[in-house]
């Protein structure tokens, strides 16, 4: 908490006018993005992450990963699938806190997943998610 003389409240508005930005609000930041990553992710990418965080909540073996890795998977993943380059930069490591060779194996299980939704008799996800499907489909072994 703040001190009775209020110094944590007049460091806190010091770093916000030095133009600081909240790693947890990174839309926020007045600094542009880094060369090669975009600003934010596109709709393809954004609603592919979704699809995958959905599946994930689906599965037993997920429950091994804590949610911020299963997030940060999920957008790892999602960049790779988009042709995102670099897939995963060093501003996202800085900003999740995991390293993409942190995330490997949470990346496997998901596409494991998504390649077999498909098939699975849990409907609701590919049914919410078709335009992913159908974008994804190379990635699914299916043309």
């Amino acid at each position: 908490g703040a001190s009775a003389d209020g110094a944590g409240d007049a460091a806190a508005g010091d770093a916000e006018a030095a133009g600081d930005a909240d790693p947890m609000r990174p839309e926020l930041s007045d600094r542009p993005a880094p060369r090669g990553c975009k600003a934010e992710p596109d709709r393809q990418e954004e609603q592919t992450a979704w699809c995958l965080l959905e599946l994930a909540l689906l599965s037993l073996e997920a429950l091994r990963f804590e949610p911020s890795r299963l997030a940060a998977g999920a957008l790892r993943l999602s960049r790779q699938l988009d042709g995102s380059r670099p897939v995963w930069p060093p501003l996202l490591e800085q900003l999740t806190g995991y390293s993409e060779d942190s995330l490997a194996e949470c990346c496997a299980e998901l596409l494991g997943l998504l390649q077999a939704a498909p098939d699975s008799a849990l409907t609701g996800v590919r049914k919410r998610y078709v335009r992913q499907f159908e974008a994804l489909a190379p990635h699914l072994g299916r043309a």
